[in-house]
């Protein structure tokens, strides 16, 4: 596993979650180089560095997995990483159980991006989706199913919260009961499923 950054980005709190990690400072290497980078499972780069989004294509090229690192989530940005191959983006200075359900989730296969920017994707698409099917309801209580609208909504779970009057805690708790009595993934998949989209 590596991580490719600049110098001054600071390495303690990678090196404590992820003991046996490579550290690369972009400052030491060429990205034009012909050499092609070695397979290597997992590999995380921090965007903004030069020559990021060339990095994560060669490594996705080579069929590494790809998370970007980002200092501020942004749509924009976002996109750039995924159309140069990523399958992760996170916020570089998660806390540790962050990084590590993002290694696993990308390790098998799934994508992990961060909720403002699932959010905002869920909030831009989830009134042109088009309805196919009734979502079933009837396991959910009424707070429940309350909560899997504004989800369907693209509301994060602070704004859920405030307007519940409820604390974040109660709303993830809501959130997990959602996913277990309707076989739901994540927000994403509950939104699909609240529109229609999937049954």
């Amino acid at each position: 596993m590596q991580l490719f950054t600049e110098k001054g980005f600071t390495t303690d709190h990678w090196k404590s979650v992820f003991p046996d990690i490579q550290v690369e400072f972009v400052e030491e290497m060429n990205i034009d180089s012909d050499k092609e980078p070695t397979p290597n499972g997992l590999t995380w780069i921090v965007t903004q560095t030069p020559g990021w989004q060339k990095r994560i294509s060669q490594f996705a090229k080579q069929g590494n997995k790809v998370i970007a690192l980002t200092r501020q989530a942004d749509l924009n940005e976002f996109k750039d990483a995924f159309s140069s191959g990523a399958t992760g983006y996170l916020d570089a200075l998660s806390n540790a159980e962050m990084l590590k359900l993002a290694k696993q989730t990308v390790e098998k296969g799934a994508v992990w991006l961060p909720s403002p920017i699932v959010n905002d994707l869920i909030k831009r698409t989830s009134q042109k989706i088009e309805s196919k099917y009734q979502p079933n309801l009837d396991e959910l209580t009424q707070k429940e199913k309350e909560v899997a609208e504004k989800v369907a909504l693209g509301e994060s779970n602070h704004e859920i919260a405030e307007e519940m009057k409820i604390s974040e805690r109660t709303v993830k708790s809501h959130l997990t009961q959602i996913y277990n009595k309707l076989n739901l993934r994540d927000r994403l998949h509950l939104m699909l499923y609240i529109r229609g989209a999937v049954n």
